[in-house]
């Protein structure tokens, strides 16, 4: 079977499309062609940068729907999140899941390339009998009796009540997810296909890869044999984002950014207090891609270079600390430039980020109920002034640089997905 054609399943999200327009760049310079299938939001993007695009969920995802939904998802916490969450995850599956098997089918593509948070992803590739590769784009979802679930903040630990305490939460997150596997297997079982268990059923038999590095990840005992880290995607420098670089000052660059969801200006103002009087620069990053800054954030404290939107890679070469939520992409391209880190997460895998990062020694995580200006300044002035910090964050930067990256994940993509699966037949 030739494997030319690649499709791309992935969440229309900022930061899991841009890492898999990085591996389908790799994939073009070696010959092979890339399909995304995505809403209407993410085709000029993926058009722009020349690939071809399949445009589903048009009436489910109209043209301008995503930003809204997007910044509703980031202002909420807790249960009323989760519960977001997961009406939109349901809702999104079952459009793929209607729409996907016939546009695959049609433009005959031969792999798929999934996003791990996209669990319909494994499904589409066996209605069709074709390999698929998962991709975790943030913390990887697979599980073990000693790592915490991604949901939370907790550390590792090899104790047994720790072992107990993460079984409990896995069932607890299985109950949780319920709706969403029972959506995908109604469909399974209508294709003749044997219904999933739970979500990591949903993880690829053939390759896994992870987009951070064994030393910075929690130590699994039960890693799967096709799992890979490959330290994080580096993407082209984005030249063409404008940025008022004559406004940086001769002091320490403290960059700030909370993700592409605006949506926590109280979370950006206690950032600005803490800095006020430090001897630094801070800028401030709002992920808008579109508009001027807000006029709530015109006048923060210590009147900090506040812009929509920033050539992230180029700035964070000039950067001293990164305080940022606690997403994969900003935490592993900071550690990728040898910067400790701040976070602050507001959900989901970005807590598990935290955990790591607190792990590792090479920055700290504040949890949103704790955060206040002066409790902020002391962590700051804590990570900027002890050395150790900086030591992590290089040591973790150099094992980043040599895990590989986009060139050896398309390398294991190209040498695994011809492989059988490893696991028996999934029909019924």
């Amino acid at each position: 079977m030739s494997f030319e054609h690649f499709g791309v399943i992935c969440p229309p999200a900022q930061s899991h499309l841009e890492n898999m327009l990085a591996m389908a760049r790799e994939l073009a310079r070696r010959g092979h062609r890339v399909t995304f299938f995505n809403i209407a939001d993410t085709q000029t993007r993926v058009l722009n940068e020349g690939f071809d695009f399949c445009l589903v969920g048009a009436t489910t995802y109209p043209t301008g729907s995503l930003d809204p939904l997007l910044r509703q998802m980031g202002t909420l916490t807790g249960l009323n999140g989760v519960k977001f969450g997961l009406r939109v995850g349901v809702m999104e599956a079952r459009m793929l899941l209607e729409e996907v098997p016939t546009a695959l089918e049609a433009r005959g593509i031969s792999a798929l390339l999934v996003d791990q948070v996209e669990a319909t992803g494994s499904s589409l590739a066996e209605r069709q009998n074709i390999p698929f590769v998962t991709f975790c784009s943030s913390v990887a979802m697979n599980r073990d009796p000693w790592v915490p679930p991604v949901a939370t903040s907790w550390d590792f630990k090899r104790t047994l009540w720790a072992r107990l305490r993460n079984q409990a939460a896995h069932r607890l997150m299985d109950y949780i997810l319920a709706p969403l596997l029972r959506t995908i297997n109604d469909f399974r079982v209508a294709w003749k296909l044997r219904p999933l268990k739970n979500m990591e059923s949903t993880l690829s038999p053939w390759l896994q890869i992870s987009q951070q590095t064994e030393d910075f990840d929690f130590p699994f005992s039960t890693r799967p044999k096709q799992f890979h880290y490959i330290g994080f995607f580096e993407k082209p420098l984005a030249r063409k984002i404008p940025f008022p670089w004559e406004s940086l000052q001769d002091k320490p660059l403290i960059y700030a950014s909370l993700g592409t969801i605006y949506g926590r200006p109280e979370v950006y103002r206690c950032i600005a207090k803490a800095c006020e009087n430090l001897p630094a620069q801070l800028v401030v990053s709002l992920g808008l891609k579109e508009g001027d800054v807000p006029q709530e954030l015109l006048r923060l404290p210590g009147s900090p270079l506040v812009v929509p939107y920033c050539p992230q890679l180029e700035l964070l070469q000039r950067a001293t600390l990164t305080i940022s939520h606690g997403g994969n992409n900003t935490g592993m391209e900071s550690l990728g430039n040898g910067i400790p880190l701040i976070v602050i997460p507001f959900a989901a895998d970005q807590l598990a980020l935290g955990a790591r990062l607190r792990r590792s020694g090479a920055g700290e995580m504040i949890r949103l109920h704790k955060l206040e200006p002066n409790y902020l300044r002391s962590v700051i002035e804590r990570v900027l002034q002890t050395s150790s910090y900086r030591d992590r964050a290089a040591a973790l930067c150099q094992s980043i640089r040599n895990a590989g990256g986009v060139v050896r994940a398309v390398d294991l993509i190209l040498e695994n997905i011809g492989n059988e699966s490893p696991g028996a037949s999934s029909a019924i």
